[in-house]
């Protein structure tokens, strides 16, 4: 048996974690651009690839290749 999700609590957590903890202080005004730039730092972090990025200018693949 698999299980679905058929709820976006997954979806809202990771905009939790990703974006909204550290854009919703008080006095902050963001822009799409700015904001959007922030989120991929914060989701590169969290994905474990900062130094890999920084060290070797790579980038973690986004999504893991299924075999064929």
């Amino acid at each position: 048996m698999q299980r679905q999700y058929i709820g976006s609590a997954p979806v809202e957590k990771g905009n939790d974690l990703i974006v909204a903890r550290r854009q919703k202080h008080q006095g902050m005004h963001w822009s799409e651009q700015t904001s959007d730039a922030l989120a991929a730092l914060r989701t590169l972090m969290l994905n474990g690839g900062w130094d890999l990025y920084w060290q070797k200018h790579q980038v973690l693949p986004l999504a893991t290749q299924s075999p064929s």
